[in-house]
């Protein structure tokens, strides 16, 4: 339990991370590259050696490994800027209504028998996402990652991010269910991210703002300050995916608490606006994510 606890709270400090970044002028791109430096660096830490030998080409989880990095380097863009737009308390709860795309995988892939209450708890989650999104049209978009788009073009941003956290949590799961040696083993969390910064740093390398950001000591030290909770945030939760809980709980519970935490944190610190369809919205998150849980 004390594993998932450290997870929530890590992945709720991300959050603020990419709430202040605009704030200082902090690009996102060149922040996330330096957040996977820290992370490879917080693995060579817990291992006490260098986290990518050329073994792990071998290790029949690489190749998931590497598949992942893709949807990580992706996942984390679209999630900050998507804070930006949409604000911390939104996007936080919407990207952990993940767990509907995770518990259909288990229903189709492993068999898992589909109830009234697992049934009726997805329902719930696809019906939630639209409410927790309506905001006055006037509201977006916002302009603190410089850019401007279209109201399409925001809600694409933000159902992106809701599909690639369910691709991750996918990901850690299939690993977690016997390819990785050790649960949470840092070597596998480490490729995932020297596999995300290379695929970031090719994409750096077309926007010359980013490339003259990356250098400089403001970008250093957000990432850093982003790049280790990341780590450990991951570390954590794959070690509570490999405990004695069940998956069917970790996701839950882990998704359950960061809405909570993000949405407080929201709407009473960064005071995002929150009006009685978000709250509805947030109403059928929560109740979504407790009918899953429920063992029938």
């Amino acid at each position: 339990m004390l594993d998932l606890i450290l997870s929530v709270v890590l992945a709720v400090f991300l959050g603020i991370c990419f709430k202040v970044w605009p704030r200082f002028e902090v690009r996102v791109l060149p922040g996330i590259l330096h957040n996977y430096i820290a992370c490879i660096v917080a693995a060579a830490v817990v291992t006490g050696s260098w986290p990518l030998p050329v073994s792990a080409l071998r290790e029949d989880w690489f190749p998931l490994a590497i598949g992942l990095s893709v949807f990580f380097i992706a996942g984390f863009y679209l999630f900050g800027v998507a804070i930006s737009v949409w604000g911390m308390g939104t996007i936080s709860a919407v990207q952990k209504m993940s767990l509907v795309i995770s518990a259909l995988y288990a229903i189709v892939v492993y068999g898992e028998a589909l109830t009234l209450v697992k049934g009726t708890g997805i329902l719930l989650g696809l019906a939630a996402i639209p409410m927790l999104l309506i905001r006055k049209k006037q509201d977006v978009p916002l302009t603190g990652t410089r850019l401007t788009m279209s109201w399409g073009r925001a809600v694409a941003l933000v159902l992106g991010t809701f599909l690639l956290a369910g691709g991750i949590e996918i990901g850690l799961l299939v690993a977690e269910s016997g390819l990785v040696e050790t649960t949470g083993d840092p070597r596998f969390i480490a490729v995932i991210f020297g596999g995300a910064f290379v695929f970031g740093w090719l994409i750096t390398l077309r926007s010359g703002e980013d490339r003259a950001a990356f250098f400089t000591p403001r970008h250093v030290l957000a990432g850093w300050l982003l790049g280790v909770p990341n780590f450990f945030s991951i570390f954590f939760l794959m070690r509570a995916i490999g405990g004695e809980l069940d998956a069917s709980i970790v996701f839950p519970v882990n998704n359950i608490a960061t809405i909570l935490l993000s949405t407080l944190l929201g709407v009473f610190i960064f005071r995002e606006a929150f009006g009685i369809k978000n709250g509805l919205g947030m109403v059928f998150a929560l109740l979504s994510l407790t009918l899953l849980t429920l063992q029938v």
